[in-house]
């Protein structure tokens, strides 16, 4: 589509290209030619609004958390971070220059089945992961539930998020 879209923009016709489209021979052998800076890879979709965080945010959030803890013991320092464990199948090979170490398509949606939330203390204190099914919990597979996780999300789901009285009686 590149290709089409950059003959198409220069008023250049290749007429061994149906439709200015070149196929995939042509596409595997300007790869061949370019090995040296082209490869290709399966990217991994993310939403547009990620994609848009800058390393200048990522510095800002950095340079104010760490004047934001001083003072602050360790053990109640907490890290979340959240696992979405996926069935979507609209992974695709994609060519990309070679290096990039993350290739990504953006995308504005991608399928999750459940997602398990982690957290640890800044004194290296783990606690037990937190398990939030993304689906009814009636179709929750018995291998899930019955799994050596510890805490599920069991109820509704408000507006995405789980209820503060769930919260509260799973984590006690």
């Amino acid at each position: 589509m590149i290709v089409r879209d950059f003959l198409n923009k220069s008023g250049r016709k290749v007429t061994t290209f149906k439709n200015n489209l070149p196929g995939i021979d042509w596409v595997n052998n300007f790869i061949t030619r370019y090995k040296h800076w082209l490869s290709t890879r399966m990217c991994q979709n993310i939403t547009k609004k990620r994609a848009e965080i800058s390393t200048e945010v990522i510095n800002k959030f950095f340079d104010n958390i760490a004047h934001v803890l001083q003072g602050v013991p360790d053990t109640n320092i907490i890290n979340y971070d959240e696992t979405n464990f996926t069935n979507d199948h609209g992974k695709s090979q994609m060519i990309f220059r070679r290096g990039i170490k993350y290739p990504e398509r953006v995308m504005n949606f991608s399928k999750t089945s459940y997602s398990v939330m982690f957290a640890g203390s800044a004194a290296e204190e783990l606690l037990p992961p937190y398990v939030v099914p993304l689906m009814p919990v009636a179709t929750m597979s018995v291998k899930v539930a019955g799994s050596t996780l510890t805490r599920f999300m069991i109820g509704l789901k408000l507006f995405g998020c789980p209820s503060v009285r769930i919260w509260k009686v799973t984590m006690c």
